[in-house]
Parts: C-alpha cells; sequence; structure tokens
C-alpha cells in the first residue's frame, strides 16, 4: 500500500514510517508537515491511504479530508491524534475517514489499523468507542 504521512511532528512522522515499513506491503511515498503540503503531495503521488493528525497547522483536518477526496475519491485517511474528546469525535464521524488511531495505542495497533483500512475496514481505536459510548 502507498501511504502518505502527514503530522506536523518529525518524531511522530519518523517513528511511523519506521513501524508501517515493517510490513513489506507497505511503501511510504512521502511525508508532509501539514495539510497545506499533504494535499500537493496527494495530488503528485496519489497514495492509497493518509495517516493524518487532526490538529495541525494550515488547512483545518475537516477541510483536508474533503478536499484530499475530491482529488482522490478512493483515498483512505486514518486519523492519528492524541485527541480522545465526544466533541470532536462526533465532528469526525461526519467525515468519511476510514479510521482513528489515537497515538497512545501501541505500535502494533497502528499496522492493524492500516491493514484493515487498506482492506476496507473501518478502524477506530478501543478508546475512541468508549469515549463514544458514553
Amino acid at each position: 500500500m502507498r501511504i502518505l504521512i502527514i503530522d506536523d511532528h518529525p518524531f511522530v512522522r519518523v517513528s511511523a514510517r519506521l513501524i508501517l515499513s515493517v510490513d513489506g506491503s507497505n511503501s511510504i511515498v512521502g511525508e508532509a508537515p501539514d495539510g497545506d503540503k499533504g494535499l500537493e503531495l496527494v495530488s503528485q503521488l496519489a497514495p492509497d491511504l493518509v495517516t493524518l493528525d487532526i490538529q495541525m497547522p494550515g488547512i483545518p483536518a475537516e477541510e483536508f479530508v474533503v478536499e484530499a477526496l475530491r482529488r482522490q475519491p478512493n483515498l483512505k485517511i486514518l486519523v492519528m491524534s492524541t485527541v480522545n474528546e465526544a466533541k470532536l469525535l462526533e465532528r469526525l464521524k461526519k467525515l468519511p475517514i476510514s479510521g482513528y488511531l489515537l497515538k497512545s495505542d501501541g505500535p502494533e495497533n497502528l499496522l492493524n489499523a492500516v491493514r484493515a483500512v487498506g482492506a476496507g475496514i473501518s478502524w477506530y481505536s478501543k478508546a475512541l468507542v468508549e469515549t463514544l459510548r458514553n
């Protein structure tokens, strides 16, 4: 799977790249520090999947999702964030994202999430599901 990593923290981008590279079926085609550069790379690189930090400089994540899918309708978007708040989750449920991974989850969860999303299955961290239930 061709993956684009979008996060404003270099440590997170490098960590995600290393984790996802363990699975030989993944190819990291690019990295971006914000949504604006991310949109450019979506158009240029045509990734299959984007990992997207929800809170970054530049274009708001909600607008990024809409515009990225307009440019590449089959794109899968996996949100990765530290935010586990019901208000934000309710807003995101209205967007056509493929999943939401908490950065506090273990590295194996990133691999599991990417595999699931790549197979067309939505993937959400267990803690997020609990937050939405309450």
